[in-house]
């Protein structure tokens, strides 16, 4: 485990940044978003022309709404209009995405108005699911397996039409972008987006910017770009980009921030575990901790659930020193299951084993936080789960900022140095004072969750 301490000087002010890297911990996220995302309409008629021996009735219509959990859901409407004295029907009208078809109706809608089944002439709904392409959006395509035009009976029925791909035309809409973690070198954007959208920042120190961020990776609706490199005592122009899987895109408006006049010392301070007894370091119930082949571990002892705190005690937040980041690395042997039952402590509010705090985690994807209550779970809350990467694994490195601004407590996790959610408490259950620490809280039952 490593444990990196960094003073921050800005201007004539001191502040003690410490930012603690506790190799093994792996934590996951969630995205929930609270209400479907639109990502678009699409309407189809077949033979528009309305050419002689061509069938005109069919209008297909879908709109398409991005559902949680990596889903399209698809509302698909099939009208034929008022019908009319001929056997007007199609045949199997259907919806794809990707190669991917699923149908509106299998068997025929349509007919005629005298005819007895008429209640096929009414306009057909239904809702069709589809899994989120891993790749671009290729185009939605309407269609229908066969059709009869009713004003030429003699003619058989003719065989599938297909609408050319329909594409997303809505750009995503852009809100709330701020700024946060503002250094002498670095500046974080944060904002969201109404549908699944990737972004990047366009800044330069004047209006025709000159510099682009790289792109985000993945979609999503919470957005956090760091731009690096920046130069101290600088103002800069930013606008922010959203683009959606369809490549729409839309652009903020121009701002300004200006980077720290002084960049931050570092103080590191580093604990390998390369040692045979944990030592005085780290304040915990003895008999259930130990150092097994360089890794902080359990012992046979500690059979018990969320129960297990560990503080380190040489450093804490307050006295002049403020606490802006952790690091981790998870151990060589480290399981899957593991991963998904060891937290990282933070703010913790004393040095004991019986403390309160935060304990933030990824597991399935998401990056979840609760608070510790007297050093167990029990009685603990949910404060929430954040959409994000894969779950680390063994030997990977996990860094988390920590943010105290006015309307929360924010804590930006990254796996490998690649940013995966942000986890939020607006609440700010904690800290209760200036002074707090951060530790470990693993579950025990020998979970193969050692932190090397």
């Amino acid at each position: 485990m490593r444990l990196f301490f960094r003073l921050c000087h800005f201007a004539a002010r001191l502040l003690a940044g410490i930012s603690l890297v506790l190799s093994g911990l792996a934590f996951a996220q969630t995205t929930q978003p609270t209400a479907s995302q639109l990502l678009g309409t699409f309407t189809w008629q077949s033979h528009a022309d309305s050419n002689a021996h061509h069938f005109d009735e069919a209008l297909i219509s879908i709109t398409v709404t991005e559902l949680a959990g990596q889903q399209l859901q698809v509302r698909a409407h099939v009208d034929l209009g008022e019908g009319k004295s001929g056997n007007d029907y199609v045949r199997n009208p259907f919806v794809k995405l990707n190669g991917n078809t699923q149908y509106i109706f299998q068997g025929t809608i349509g007919g005629k108005k005298a005819e007895p089944n008429a209640d096929r002439l009414v306009p057909y709904d239904t809702l069709l699911v589809f899994p989120q392409p891993l790749g671009p959006i290729t185009g939605w395509h309407l269609g229908y397996e066969s059709y009869v035009d009713g004003s030429y009976p003699m003619a058989p029925p003719s065989g599938i039409a297909e609408s050319p791909a329909l594409f997303d035309a809505v750009a995503p809409v852009l809100r709330n972008v701020r700024l946060s973690s503002i250094s002498s070198t670095t500046v974080t954007i944060r904002c969201e987006t109404d549908e699944p959208a990737r972004t990047q920042v366009q800044y330069g120190p004047t209006l025709t910017y000159g510099n682009f961020s790289p792109p985000t990776s993945a979609l999503a609706t919470e957005h956090a770009i760091q731009l690096t490199g920046l130069s101290p005592n600088t103002g800069y122009h930013y606008r922010v980009i959203a683009s959606d899987a369809a490549g729409n895109a839309v652009y903020s408006t121009d701002a300004t921030f200006a980077s720290a006049r002084h960049a931050p010392d570092t103080l590191t301070v580093r604990d390998d575990f390369n040692r045979a007894d944990l030592g005085p370091d780290w304040t915990r119930e003895p008999e259930f901790w130990q150092i097994t082949e360089g890794e902080l571990d359990h012992t046979p002892e500690a059979w018990k659930s969320w129960r297990y705190l560990t503080v380190y005690n040489p450093v804490s937040n307050g006295d002049g020193r403020e606490i802006i980041e952790v690091s981790y690395r998870w151990g060589k042997n480290v399981t899957a299951l593991g991963v998904r039952e060891g937290a990282l402590a933070l703010m913790v509010d004393e040095d004991s084993p019986h403390a309160n705090g935060y304990w933030l985690w990824h597991r399935y994807g998401q990056v979840w936080l609760w608070t510790i209550n007297n050093g167990e779970y029990v009685g603990g809350r949910d404060l929430g789960r954040w959409h994000g990467a894969s779950d680390p694994g063994a030997g990977d490195v996990v860094t988390i900022k920590i943010r105290q601004e006015h309307d929360g407590n924010y804590f930006d996790y990254y796996i490998n140095g690649e940013y995966s959610a942000t986890a939020e408490d607006p609440a700010r259950h904690f800290p209760k004072s200036e002074n707090w620490y951060v530790g470990f809280f693993l579950r025990g039952e020998e979970m193969n969750n050692e932190i090397d």
